[in-house]
């Protein structure tokens, strides 16, 4: 049984001897032991960081494709309403394009109207003139001839239709 409680006392010994290290290089491996871990927490905190900012930008990124959508739908939606402005202005315009030719052969026929209103009233005055010259003073006296709205108005004395006596 000594020979079973030697060896463990032989190898804690052992382990002592080799494991044992000098009080400066204890301090120097302590200092580099703290510095590693706090060098660790830095980047563990600027992991943490750095994270929070991805998802924040990924999170903004597809907000910013969202937007990115609802403007091309928008923009799709002004181009289809200006299509359609453009089709209607396009009929407005041969619209208008028919009221020009309707009004021009209206203002024609204005015209022929004008002028054979024209003419009417020469012949009109034509008829007077001749009907006033033909006769005498004597018997103008008995005719009245006047021309109102188109029409030629010839009024004759009882002395013209009947004699006397």
């Amino acid at each position: 049984m000594k020979v079973i409680t030697t060896i463990p006392i032989m190898l804690l010994s052992l382990g002592m001897i080799t494991g044992c290290v000098s009080n400066k290089k204890f301090t120097e491996l302590q200092s580099d032991y703290s510095k590693l871990r706090d060098r660790n927490q830095e980047l563990s905190n600027k992991y943490q960081d750095t994270q929070r900012e991805l998802t924040g930008a990924n999170s903004r990124a597809t907000s910013l494709e969202d937007q990115i959508k609802s403007e091309k739908a928008n923009s799709a939606a002004l181009q289809n309403a200006l299509n359609k402005c453009l089709t209607s202005s396009n009929q407005g315009n041969v619209n208008v394009s028919k009221l020009v030719d309707e009004i021009n052969s209206s203002n024609k026929y204005i015209k022929q109207l004008v002028n054979a209103k024209n003419q009417s009233d020469s012949l009109n005055l034509v008829l007077t003139n001749n009907l006033t010259r033909s006769l005498s003073r004597e018997e103008m006296q008995g005719v009245d001839v006047q021309v109102l709205k188109g029409v030629v108005y010839i009024s004759l004395s009882d002395n013209m239709l009947y004699k006397s006596g």
